[in-house]
């Protein structure tokens, strides 16, 4: 199978915006968007013909593939799908290691992905496109702004990740997706990744 390339999916938006920020969109039909973006989340595959078309491929029938139940029973409003991420740590270091945490974490979730493709190989190796669309609809929002984030706590951060849950309405009553909890990335972290040992078949 060819992977997706490990790298930091191109559709990452990195904006200077605050977590008061509401998503436009507060209802199941429609595409996740967050204000700050300079442009709605396309993938041609995700247009609703071709999720339609989905219905006569044959991994479609596979009822217990992992990314074919996501595919068939996300609601639009959790895709694209990925974690909102702040950025606590402006050091040197950390600036110079970033890039390289950012692509070696991507490769990681991408192996969880493909799991099925690994352990059903005879049953599911002839089409892996299903995993492919889930790791291209993924699609993180990085929260980055040295003057209001540099150094800020954890409880700082979950603090003000609950108000925008309560902001968006759909993140209060829905615990899944990006609502249901963010990542922060602090001095500590992209060491850490770095230093993770690397799983067989990784460059």
């Amino acid at each position: 199978m060819s992977s997706i390339s490990a790298s930091t999916p191109g559709q990452q938006q990195q904006q200077q915006s605050s977590i008061d920020d509401q998503v436009e969109e507060l209802d199941d039909y429609s595409f996740y968007h967050h204000p700050t973006w300079s442009q709605r989340w396309p993938h041609p595959d995700f247009a609703e013909e071709a999720m339609k078309a989905w219905e006569k491929r044959p991994w479609s029938k596979h009822e217990y593939r992992l990314s074919r139940g996501f595919l068939c029973n996300t609601m639009p409003f959790l895709l694209p799908w990925g974690y909102i991420i702040y950025h606590t740590v402006y050091a040197s270091e950390s600036d110079k290691i970033w890039p390289l945490a950012m692509v070696k974490l991507t490769r990681y979730i991408n192996d969880e992905i493909e799991q099925d493709l690994r352990l059903c190989l005879e049953r599911y190796s002839d089409d892996p496109r299903p995993e492919q669309l889930v790791q291209e609809s993924r699609e993180d929002f990085l929260i980055s702004d040295k003057e209001q984030w540099n150094s800020t706590g954890i409880e700082q951060i979950r603090r003000r990740f609950v108000d925008y849950r309560c902001e968006t309405k759909i993140g209060m009553y829905r615990g899944c997706g990006r609502f249901a909890a963010c990542k922060i990335i602090d001095e500590l972290s992209p060491k850490s990744i770095i230093a993770a040992p690397e799983k067989d078949g990784y460059p």
